[in-house]
């Protein structure tokens, strides 16, 4: 339960009126342990200062219901500031929460000039802290302050980097410190100054600023607002006409930076670069971002500066037409109008390659040897690129395969296009109907075009195209390889030229690519030949021949019937022969009847 007791601790009349610090008690809170609130009391009303616990108390014991009871608020230590007694139930014993001492101080800080110049060796510097008390009750009479001057700007050395200063209420104290000052000839920005204050008493909560911060300008004895107009000018040049990609590594410009009007303090150059373009490292350039800046003088009067930069290329892009180097000049103040203060380098960027595109063709197939067999032959037409200059070579490729069908069927199916640079990539199949220069496929093995189909996509088949875009060849070292796997289907073959292959002897079927680069196209074919040498007869030739053989076999009759070959007496011919065949049969019969049984013969003797 929250609010279970409260109780006003003191008030504060610092800002004009009452400000009361109260304390709330809330006894249940962590399952049933306690807490007791304390609220400060401001201008804009109650603010949550701190929550207090048992937890807090190094206690023997766990204790309950810590700020069941409050006291009404006394000052038991002296301080001017109530503090207060916390009951817990069941407890046996009191909490006694004293109260901080708050104070007020301000500190001023003062230089000993308004400005510096290039002669200034020394700097005064005086601060004065003021306190005082909230409460009239307090028993404390002084606040000793810790000053810190650790963290000045490196143009200043303090002659103490700390110190302490005892400041009585009511009183403001005011102590001199001396700077020495270097350095103020190379840079001449405003000089920052940087004192801390803090108060080293415990039991005392203060309120004040604890950090000061002095700016002194510089006096550059330009007019009388200090604002200096220069007459600043830059003029870039390079001797460098064109850089080759993969040539040329370097980039040597000179920069003129001339003077016409007030002193160029801090006069410096800002050159933008594209991407792989980096300004070689030098101590008087430091880069922002994608900016180089560097210094170029500390002031510069009438006359002019010549300065060389080099500038080293590695991984630009290739796309790219031109090195633009940018360049500025800036000093402190103002330029005044009329002035170049600003250049252009635009460097034509050239790539030196010597791209090829080669082919290798599959072998030769002998159309014979797997027709009316019931399978696939699977080939591969491969495409190799390579790069003989230096530069990178950045280029697309577009295959063409030529397509025959036969009632819907694929005569020539295509598995796959792919390619291969350090890994394996697959070449996308566009809508492009753009076809690649007509090659003579009879030149590539000296056949003679009257005995070849040739199936290609300039000799008016359908075709389908893929394309292989971006490939880059960054080294000389490095091949693009691209194959397409073919699967013929040779008895589809077969029909759909049979009426084709009575007069030839070879089918060529040529997929091709085109490889378009920055300075031109070129092209390639693989050529597969298939021998097409299989005797067709047709069903007039067999009619044909059936009618010379009736004729040849009456002629035939007619010669043997010229030569009386069928006047011969067959019917006596075919008596002689049987009688002939009696006579075996019987002298067979008496040659069995003697041999085989003897006693029989005896008998028919004797009788």
């Amino acid at each position: 339960q929250f609010l279970k007791c409260f109780c006003v601790l003191y008030g504060d009349s610092s800002f004009g009126f009452l400000l009361s610090n109260i304390a709330i008690g809330a006894p249940y809170e962590d399952s049933g342990l306690g807490a007791v609130y304390i609220y400060r009391g401001t201008q804009k009303g109650v603010k949550l200062a701190q929550r207090i616990t048992p937890s807090q108390f190094n206690l023997n014991k766990p204790s309950s219901g810590f700020g069941l009871g409050l006291s009404r608020g006394n000052d038991i230590d002296s301080n001017g500031h109530n503090d207060i007694a916390v009951g817990a139930y069941k407890s046996d014993q009191v909490f006694i929460i004293h109260s901080r001492q708050i104070i007020d101080f301000a500190c001023q800080l003062t230089p000993g000039s308004s400005s510096l110049s290039s002669k200034m060796t020394d700097l005064g510097l005086t601060l004065c802290i003021a306190v005082t008390r909230r409460s009239e009750r307090s028993s404390l009479t002084e606040v000793p302050f810790s000053i810190y001057m650790d963290s000045m700007d490196y143009r200043l050395v303090p002659e103490l980097k700390s110190d302490v200063i005892r400041v009585p209420f009511n009183n403001p104290i005011c102590k001199m410190y001396t700077l020495r000052v270097k350095d103020m000839f190379s840079n001449i920005q405003p000089l920052e100054v940087n004192v801390t204050v803090a108060v080293e008493l415990n039991d005392v909560i203060a309120y004040g600023a604890k950090h000061l911060l002095l700016e002194i300008p510089y006096q550059h004895g330009c007019g009388g607002d200090n604002r200096c107009e220069t007459g600043l000018s830059i003029d870039m040049n390079t001797d460098r006409t064109r850089f080759i990609i993969g040539k040329d590594s370097e980039i040597i410009v000179k920069v003129i930076v001339a003077n016409k009007a007030d002193t160029a303090y801090n006069c410096e150059v800002y050159f933008e670069v594209p991407d792989g373009v980096q300004l070689r490292s030098s101590k008087f350039c430091a880069k922002s971002e994608s900016t180089y800046i560097c210094k170029v003088t500390d002031r510069l009067q009438s006359g002019s500066i010549e300065d060389i930069y080099t500038f080293e290329v590695t991984n630009l892009n290739i796309s790219l037409n031109h090195i633009k180097i940018s360049s500025s000049v800036k000093a402190f103040g103002k330029n005044q109008p009329g002035y170049k203060d600003n250049d252009t380098l635009s460097i034509p960027v050239k790539l030196e390659t010597k791209p090829f595109l080669d082919s290798q063709s599959p072998e030769n197939l002998q159309l014979s040897t797997i027709y009316n067999k019931e399978t696939e032959v699977v080939v591969t037409h491969n495409f190799t690129v390579g790069n003989g200059g230096p530069s990178p070579l950045l280029f697309d490729l577009l295959i063409s395969v030529p397509v025959v069908t036969y009632k819907d069927q694929s005569v020539f199916e295509i598995m796959e296009v792919m390619g291969s640079i350090r890994s394996e990539f697959p070449c996308v199949r566009t809508g492009d109907t753009t076809r690649p220069a007509k090659r003579d496929v009879s030149k590539l093995a000296n056949i003679s075009l009257n005995k070849t189909i040739v199936l290609s996509c300039e000799g008016g088949n359908d075709c389908v195209h893929f394309v292989c875009e971006n490939i880059l060849i960054d080294s000389s070292r490095d091949v693009a390889t691209f194959w397409v796997k073919i699967a013929l289907k040779p008895d589809i073959l077969v029909k759909a030229l049979i009426g084709e292959l009575y007069q030839n002897s070879f089918v060529a079927y040529t997929p091709s690519a085109e490889m378009q680069y920055s300075d031109g196209r070129l092209n390639a074919t693989s050529v597969w030949f298939i021998i097409a040498q299989v005797t067709y007869i047709p069903l007039w030739v067999y009619l044909v021949a059936g009618l010379v053989a009736a004729i040849l076999l009456m002629v035939i009759i007619f010669v043997l019937y010229k030569c009386h070959f069928f006047d011969r007496n067959l019917k006596d011919k075919i008596m002689q022969q049987k009688i002939l065949d009696d006579d075996d049969a019987i002298n067979n019969e008496i040659y069995n009847e003697e041999v085989f049984n003897p006693m029989k013969s005896y008998d028919q003797a004797k009788t």
